[in-house]
């Protein structure tokens, strides 16, 4: 889908980079995988949710 295509080595980065910095100082997240899922949108069609558009650990797509 050329929405998730759209996600590039930048956009990627930022947002692991934004996650670490949302986890760092919560010990109860500390150890866990991370996995960022996207929603795409297109008009005229259901909103679409794509898991795991980015994961680190063992629910990598």
């Amino acid at each position: 889908e050329a929405a998730a295509l759209a996600l590039g080595p930048d956009q990627h980065q930022r947002l692991i980079r934004a996650a670490e910095a949302a986890a760092r100082g919560r010990p109860a997240l500390a150890g866990l995988d991370l996995r960022i899922d996207m929603v795409t949108l297109a008009p005229g069609r259901f909103p679409r949710h794509l898991r795991g558009v980015i994961s680190t650990g063992a629910d990598r797509p």
